[in-house]
C-alpha cells in the first residue's frame, strides 16, 4: 500500500488527529487508494462506502473546510468527487456561507 503524503511533507509529516466521527465511517478499514483511482466514471470506487455511511455528512464538511479551495481537490470525500466538492464550494461561496 502506497502511502499518501501532501506534497512537500518528506519525513517530518504528521497527520492530523483522527475526529471521532471519522473512527465511525465505512471507510475507516478500507484501502485509502481505493478513494484516489482516477477514474472518468458518474460512480467512482470509493463512493461505494459513503452510499450507507452514518457520518457522510461530517465527512463532506470536513473536506470543504480543511481542503484548500485554491488548490487542487483530490479523492472522494462525503461521497463527492473534486469537481463535485469544487461546484459546492463555489455554491457556498456565492451564497456568502465560506
Amino acid at each position: 500500500m502506497t502511502t499518501l503524503l501532501p506534497q512537500g511533507a518528506g519525513e517530518s509529516f504528521t497527520p492530523p488527529p483522527r475526529e471521532e466521527w471519522m473512527l465511525r465511517s465505512n471507510c475507516s478499514t478500507a484501502d485509502p487508494e481505493i478513494f484516489f483511482k482516477a477514474t472518468a466514471s458518474e460512480n467512482p470506487p470509493g463512493k461505494e462506502y459513503c452510499e450507507k455511511c452514518e457520518v457522510v455528512h461530517e465527512c463532506l464538511i470536513f473536506a470543504l473546510l480543511t481542503e484548500n479551495p485554491a488548490s487542487t481537490r483530490y479523492g472522494i470525500f462525503g461521497n463527492a468527487t473534486p469537481g463535485e466538492r469544487d461546484r459546492l464550494y463555489q455554491t457556498l461561496k456565492e451564497m456568502n456561507l465560506v
